[in-house]
């Protein structure tokens, strides 16, 4: 029995779907037809290629699209997935899923499919898949197209696919768009002959997250800035000088990357606020030289800028002292776009001031104790004082049924100075946060920018709750019904926000708290909800054994009007104490040691 070759098969099932074959026969190497009497078109392609994706991944499927820009129509076209790098013509990946109006073929001499359009039939669009087993470095799409069987396009080119395990292809762009490769700074004329602002402190500019130098030359004063990227582009750095710590009111000098043009620029703007920018009309006034570039993960800026070029911040370079604000972020065709405000995204700002005639060497970053205190005071109120508060009311209230201390009850005693310090202290954080941000800040994105709004909702709750306890000790009835549910619901919002805007403001930057701190809440509150739920089921079962004792002290006392008799001491006694006792100590325990480290970072 004769099996019958790939090639006849792939013939036959050709000629079985479309009754046709490929009009004009493209050879796979060269892109073009292999008849020498057809001359292809110089004029630009009224087709295009549309991929689904800028990256791709192994084994995943990207969407190809071969559309017509004019509207016309094509009559044969063949596509092949090539490398960017080097001069390997080798297919790759394969193709798979369109209509029977177009065929996979294998090229000859070469490993890896081109797509083929197998019939007459005129398209003005066709999409099918390409996938690859393995990284092999970017890929681009070329193809040819004929519009009939003399109009050619040959070897038309798609957008770049990346490979994100590789480095970004540099850019092609015109001879006088490309900038020359900025010098690396000499971090060994700090404080020498340069004046210096690194992070991390006595870091090589290689191994800085931000460093920026300068130096008095006559009548201007160079200034070189660097910044560690990491693999992305469109990038900017900033360096501004401030009268305070904080970011707003300050004149800004701008690196910033254009990718789409393969050029970084130097620009002034202004800083009115947090995240809030202000572009000058004359945005490169007083700049008389700069150079800059984006290399090796790394954006850098050198630049001369004059000293009375009829700026408004002319006199910040030439007398006084001022912080030193680096910061930075991704770029948009050109133009700055708004910074993180989480850590290692937010602005850094020097502790000490300098002056640009001088030629000091500095390194450290500004802390806010306003902010820190803010944090130190949500952990005191919902952290330490509102759980216990809340686990005196709710499991211990006849735990101590004949010990009084200034005639109220042990479990009182605790709770209401609990409850009023849950009231002092969120009143002082939210005082503390708006007077650090300045007002009302609005974050560029969740969850931080739903911070502000929780901690309202949270302090107008704190506010009310009070006053609805008060209604309802003087009201009774339907009306008293009303006040408690109201009471409830306040109480159960206040809860259910009070812990998540807690924890979003640990990821505030300009407050530099550790990570791990958050894991370290996390496990007060899992301890509190296993002791929450341990007592619970204690007080089930012991429920009716209680509520024995209470009827019969109950009854003894309507019996014995004039007789002094104790109240009962609750069933299971020693283990709600030993509960108390773990609850206590590791809330407060690991509440000192977060407290200690956020003051401290």
């Amino acid at each position: 029995m004769t099996i019958m070759s790939p090639t006849v098969t792939r013939i036959l099932l050709l000629l079985l779907f479309t009754g046709t074959v490929l009009s004009i026969d493209i050879d796979c190497s060269s892109m073009a037809p292999v008849s020498a009497s057809i001359t292809p078109q110089s004029g630009s392609c009224p087709f295009k290629i549309h991929v689904s994706s800028k990256f791709y991944k192994p084994n995943v499927a990207l969407t190809v699209t071969v559309s017509s820009i004019d509207g016309s129509k094509f009559q044969d076209f063949q596509i092949v997935a090539r490398k960017l790098s080097g001069n390997d013509n080798k297919p790759q990946g394969t193709f798979l899923g369109a209509e029977r109006a177009v065929m996979i073929q294998n090229c000859k001499e070469v490993s890896g499919d081109g797509y083929v359009k197998t019939n007459n039939k005129l398209l003005s669009n066709i999409s099918f898949f390409w996938t690859v087993d393995k990284y092999v470095g970017h890929v681009y799409f070329l193809f040819t197209i004929s519009r009939d069987f003399q109009t050619f396009w040959i070897r038309e080119r798609s957008a770049i696919v990346l490979d994100h395990t590789k480095d970004l292809p540099l850019p092609k762009v015109p001879q006088e768009n490309i900038v020359p490769l900025t010098k690396q700074i000499n971090t060994a004329d700090c404080g020498k002959t340069r004046g210096c602002y690194r992070e991390p402190e006595g870091c090589w500019e290689l191994n800085c997250k931000y460093i920026v130098t300068w130096k008095s030359i006559d009548n201007v004063i160079e200034v070189e800035m660097s910044m560690a990227t990491g693999r992305i582009h469109n990038v900017w750095m900033t360096f501004a000088l401030s009268d305070d710590t904080y970011e707003g009111d300050d004149y800004a000098f701008d690196c910033i990357e254009d990718f789409k043009h393969g050029v970084v620029s130097v620009s002034l703007s202004y800083i009115r606020g947090v995240n809030d920018i202000m572009e000058l009309k004359e945005p490169k006034k007083g700049i008389v030289f700069e150079t800059g570039s984006h290399y090796n993960n790394r954006l850098r800026c050198l630049f001369h800028i004059q000293k009375s070029a009829g700026n408004k911040h002319d006199y910040m370079l030439k007398e006084g002292k001022w912080h030193v604000l680096l910061g930075g972020g991704k770029a948009w065709d050109g133009k700055k776009t708004e910074h993180g405000l989480g850590i290692g995204r937010v602005p850094i700002v020097s502790v000490e001031e300098v002056d640009l005639s001088e030629t000091e060497d500095i390194s450290g970053i500004s802390r806010y104790p306003i902010a820190k205190a803010h944090v130190i005071l949500m952990i005191l109120a919902w952290i330490v004082c509102a759980p216990i508060g809340c686990l005196m009311s709710m499991y211990y209230k006849r735990m101590w049924p004949n010990s009084r201390f200034l005639e109220k009850r042990y479990w009182f005693v605790v709770y209401w100075p609990c409850m009023v310090s849950v009231f002092v202290l969120m009143i002082l954080a939210f005082i503390l946060f708006f007077v650090d941000a300045g007002g009302y800040v609005e974050a560029p994105y969740l969850p931080l920018r739903a911070h502000p709004i929780m901690l309202i909702v949270v302090f107008v709750c704190v506010l009310i709750i009070p006053i609805i306890m008060l209604l309802i000790r003087c009201t009774d009835g339907c009306l008293q019904f009303i006040f408690n549910i109201i009471c409830f619901i306040l109480c159960l919002v206040t809860l259910i926000l009070a812990i998540p805007t807690l924890l979003i403001s640990l990821d505030y930057g300009r407050y530099y708290i550790p990570w791990w701190i958050t894991w370290f809440l996390v496990a007060i509150m899992i301890i509190q909800l296993i002791i929450d739920i341990l007592l619970k089921i204690h007080d089930f079962c012991y429920y009716e054994k209680n509520e024995e004792r209470r009827e019969k002290y109950e009854y003894s006392k309507r019996e014995n009007p004039k007789l002094y008799i104790p109240e009962p001491h609750p069933v299971g006694r020693r283990f709600k104490k030993c509960c108390l006792f773990i609850h206590v100590f590791f809330t407060v325990v690991l509440s000192v040691i977060v407290i200690i480290v956020i003051a401290a970072a």
